[in-house]
Order: C-alpha cells, then sequence, then structure tokens
C-alpha cells in the first residue's frame, strides 16, 4: 500500500508540476529570445514573471499538502487509539459545563424565588387585611 501511495502521489502532485513549471519556463525563454522587441513582448514578459512569482509563493503551499498527503495514513492508524481519550475528555468537559450551567442558573434563579415568595407572602397578607 505504501507504494502505491507513493506511485501516486508522483503521478497526482509531482509529475504535473514539474510539467506545468516546465512549460511556464519555456514559454518566458521563447518570449525573451523573439527577435523584435515590443510592447507584447514585454507584456509576456512580465506575465511570465508574475506566473512564476507565484509559482514561488505556491511551492510552500504545495510541500504542506504534500506532507499532509504522507502523514494521512500515519494519522488514520492512530485515531482508534486516541478516540476514546477524546471522548473521556469531551464527556469531562460536558460534565464541568453542565455543572456550571447549574450553579449559574441558581444564582440568577434563586433572588427571583425569593421575590415571587415575598409577593405571594405580601399579596396573601394585603387580601387578609382588606
Amino acid at each position: 500500500m505504501p507504494d502505491e501511495h507513493r506511485r501516486q502521489r508522483l503521478w497526482h502532485i509531482l509529475v504535473p508540476v514539474a510539467g506545468g513549471t516546465g512549460v511556464a519556463v519555456a514559454l518566458a525563454v521563447v518570449v525573451a529570445r523573439a527577435p523584435t522587441p515590443t510592447v507584447a513582448q514585454a507584456s509576456a514578459v512580465l506575465v511570465a514573471c508574475l506566473a512564476g512569482f507565484l509559482l514561488v509563493l505556491g511551492l510552500p503551499v504545495l510541500a504542506g499538502l504534500v506532507w499532509a498527503i504522507s502523514a494521512w495514513p500515519r494519522a488514520y492508524r492512530a485515531i482508534p487509539r486516541h478516540a476514546a481519550r477524546v471522548r473521556a475528555k469531551q464527556a469531562a468537559l460536558q460534565r464541568a459545563v453542565q455543572t456550571l450551567s447549574d450553579r449559574v442558573a441558581q444564582v440568577v434563579i434563586a433572588p427571583r424565588v425569593r421575590w415571587a415568595q415575598v409577593r405571594a407572602v405580601l399579596t396573601r397578607w394585603r387580601l387578609g387585611r382588606g
């Protein structure tokens, strides 16, 4: 399986990038060596330079993607090992959040309950008096 993965990485990533780079360099050389200097030639050279600059900027992204593709099989094998720990930590976090929300609810609701009880007593007292 790893050999097949390496072949796929070669044919799906490295060969197209190398081919595209080769085509861009060949076009830049052909345009730069044209016999008559014109505005079209200057703009073509400028576009070729910009394309090369963007290619250089894209290489770190490409390297990161290649690394991620290479590391994925190892990460995929490690998922079952770590899934139980993640579930346990998630359950503990959920319990802590539930406890905290219960405490906050008590702090918010308790004064309202007391005020409702005081109003009920005052209402009964007024009705009994009247």
